[in-house]
């Protein structure tokens, strides 16, 4: 189920899951995640950018799913030009963002500026 902004509901049925983990950002790995494997043979590459944006950010792992992470974001990008280098890392943490949605990175920037919730499926 999606919201009006191309985003997965968060009002349908959902488990919740403890993960001991050091930041929530481990929980990919953690958990023994594969649902990134078409592009990432490790979740461990992808654990090292959602630290990042964790630190920088504020962005934390709020839902994960068979091929699907949802995030938090506390401080997300303020304008356009913030957006477009977020909007390269998503490309390279996600390409089907920007393949299988936005169409393109400046696109998909336009839709990031502001957002305070990021999703990713992995296809």
């Amino acid at each position: 189920m999606q919201d009006s902004g191309g985003r997965r509901s968060l009002t349908g049925p959902m488990r919740i899951g403890l993960v001991v983990a050091s930041c929530p950002a481990d929980t990919l790995v953690r958990i023994g995640w594969q649902g990134a494997g078409n592009y990432h043979d490790t979740a461990a590459r992808l654990t090292v950018v959602l630290r990042s944006w964790e630190e920088r950010l504020g962005a934390t792992v709020l839902r994960v799913g068979f091929d699907t992470v949802d995030l938090l974001v506390e401080r997300p990008a303020p304008g356009q030009q913030a957006a477009l280098a977020v909007a390269a890392e998503h490309f390279a943490f996600c390409p089907d963002n920007i393949y299988q949605g936005a169409g393109s990175i400046s696109q998909y920037a336009r839709e990031l500026t502001g957002a305070t919730r990021w999703s990713f499926w992995q296809d």
